[in-house]
Order: C-alpha cells, then structure tokens, then sequence
C-alpha cells in the first residue's frame, strides 16, 4: 500500500483514480427499478388497477356515497381553485414537486380507476400547481395517464367479469 501524503498532486491522483474506477461502474438494479417506478405513467397503471379493484370490491350503497363525497369535492376544487397567470411563473420540476407530482399522480390512478368522473380537472389542477405546466403540455400529460389508468382498469374490470362488452364498445365507439 502506497504512502499517501496530503499535497495538492497526491490528491489530485486519488481523485482522479477513484472518478475512473466510478466510471465503470454499472447503476444498482434497485436505482433503475426507482427510477421507472417514479414516472407518472407508471404510478397512474399501479394506482388505475388499485382504483378499479377498489370499485370491484366495494359494495353498491358505499359506492355511491363515496362518489356523491367525491363529486362534491371536485365541485368545490373548481369553484375556490385559484387561476395561474401562465406565462408569469416559470415550469418547476424541482426534486420536491417531482415527488409531490409522481404522488399525485398515484392519487388520481386509484381516483380514476375507482371513479373517473372529474379526472381531468384534476390532472389540470396538479400540473398546474405543481409544475406550473402550460395548459398545451398539461393537458396531452392528462390524455396520456388517462390512457394508462383506465387500460389498466378495463383490465382489472375484464379479469372480474364486470364489463357488459356490448355496452362497452358502443361506449368506446361513441367517444371515438
């Protein structure tokens, strides 16, 4: 083992072995696996499967109790949200809001799986708090986690056997 002394070289060469040997290192299986669980897409298709198998399970008379609650929540978000000025605050994906924002968006997958109604005010509301989103890039964000939710809850639905297919195409074919 080498005698390391504290001049400006011998640090300078330590540094720049341990940099190369870093270099070469491969990201922790754990790393990857957090970073495609903290994309939105993602925690919308876990939390759309949650929602809808919550809907699956809860009896009828709760069902609707819980949506009356919900609807007149999401009445309330809309009538007291305040109005971004866009334009004025800049897009802000700083590490907090990008939690606050990924958890959000596992929120609104068990919301949208569950209920649905309302789902893209709420998709508006936090982009635009959150990130300060631009409406353009808020609402093709909202198209594409409700995709991502609601193919994950047909799913989960189908599994269950409580999608009536013939409804549900003429449904489909008349949101086309």
């Amino acid at each position: 083992m080498s005698n390391l002394r504290h001049t400006t070289g011998d640090s300078l060469e330590l540094e720049n072995r341990f940099a190369s040997r870093a270099a070469h290192m491969k990201p922790s299986e754990i790393r990857s696996l957090f970073a495609v669980a903290s994309r939105p897409e993602i925690v919308s298709l876990a939390g759309g499967w949650i929602g809808a198998r919550m809907a699956i399970e809860v009896p009828d008379h709760l069902f609707n109790r819980i949506l009356a609650i919900v609807m007149v929540l999401v009445v309330l978000s809309i009538l007291f949200e305040r109005k971004l000025q866009q334009g004025l605050i800049q897009e802000n994906m700083s590490p907090l809001r990008q939690f606050i924002g990924v958890a959000g968006f596992f929120i609104l997958g068990i919301y949208g799986g569950f209920i649905q109604a309302g789902i893209g005010l709420l998709v508006i509301a936090l982009m635009t708090h959150v990130h300060h989103f631009p409406l353009v890039k808020t609402n093709s964000i909202k198209v594409f986690a409700a995709v991502v939710y609601t193919a994950s809850a047909v799913v989960a639905f189908a599994l269950a056997g409580k999608i009536i297919w013939e409804i549900g195409i003429v449904v489909a074919i008349g949101h086309a």
